[in-house]
């Protein structure tokens, strides 16, 4: 299974699952309502081998042996931070402990009112941060791709129409989503953009990551080279039980890349972004949401 398979299989559940699931949330709590998911996560599991191959391979490249046990525990983190992610979007943060590290490294040292660039990945839960960031006074505006989730759109707009608030959605012309990034960057703003996987039509540069060979895109290096601001590395790891830990590192004070050598440059910031990737991922292992044939040797 490649990414574009992967970005081809259906959402978990259909909204009205979906709206069931947040409000066994709201009502019973969160663990009433997990336990409701793993049905949904054996029959995925089950139902789709390209799954479980790209989870077992995944776990035994961070030492994890990839039992059948490990690979639905993998499948259940992901599905677990995917409905967190509603309550996050919502505000609603009671039912979670969030032990915050990022806060003082992106608002500490005079950092308060610069704007920045936060790279993550699929890894763990982005919308803990941006829950955080708002008890802060810090706006977190994301990138994202929105074309392979029309289902939680749906459920947003209808459910939680304040939660596009802070979005900025990649379309057709890259010269707009700058300009809407610079506008945030310049009011003091965090853009946020995973950096993991590469999209249709989007350039990449190889990286040596967990062992193998992988693509990641070079969009996002470009983007922070544009806005000409800090960058960051953010994360928003799930423990298990409710706990997230929210991490931040910085990754450069500028990304500069030298009309002489503009490939190499990229290459060698996706590089160190891999690497970095890896201590998480080692950190947290079953907090890797990219079940496809992620690495090409």
């Amino acid at each position: 299974m490649n990414a574009r398979a992967w970005q081809r299989i259906p959402e978990l559940g259909t909204e009205v699952g979906l709206w069931f699931l947040v409000r066994s949330l709201q009502a019973l709590g969160r663990r009433p309502a997990e336990w409701m998911l793993r049905p949904i996560v054996a029959y995925y599991v089950a139902r789709y081998p390209g799954i479980r191959r790209a989870s077992a391979n995944y776990l035994a490249r961070v030492g994890v042996e990839p039992t059948p046990r490990a690979v639905s525990t993998h499948v259940f983190t992901f599905a677990a931070c995917a409905i967190h992610r509603f309550l996050f979007v919502a505000d609603n943060v009671s039912g979670f402990r969030i032990e915050n590290h990022a806060t003082e490294v992106l608002l500490g040292n005079g950092r308060a009112g610069t704007g920045a660039v936060l790279l993550g990945a699929h890894l763990g839960s982005f919308e803990a941060l941006r829950a955080a960031s708002r008890r802060t006074g810090a706006r977190v505006n994301a990138v994202m791709d929105m074309r392979n989730a029309q289902l939680m759109r749906r459920f947003l707009e209808r459910h939680a129409p304040d939660a596009n608030v802070g979005i900025l959605e990649v379309g057709a012309d890259p010269t707009d989503l700058m300009l809407r990034a610079r506008d945030c960057v310049e009011r003091g703003e965090f853009v946020s953009i995973l950096a993991d996987r590469v999209g249709p039509g989007q350039r990449s540069t190889q990286v040596q990551f967990l062992g193998g060979t992988a693509e990641l895109p070079t969009g996002p290096f470009l983007l922070a080279a544009h806005l000409r601001c800090p960058v960051y590395l953010v994360f928003g790891l799930y423990l298990g039980d409710g706990a997230y830990e929210l991490v931040a590192e910085e990754f450069a004070e500028r990304v500069e890349l030298p009309r002489a050598d503009r490939d190499g440059a990229l290459a060698a910031y996706a590089q160190r972004f891999a690497e970095r990737l890896e201590v998480r991922c080692r950190q947290a292992p079953y907090n890797w949401f990219n079940f496809f044939d992620y690495w090409s040797d």
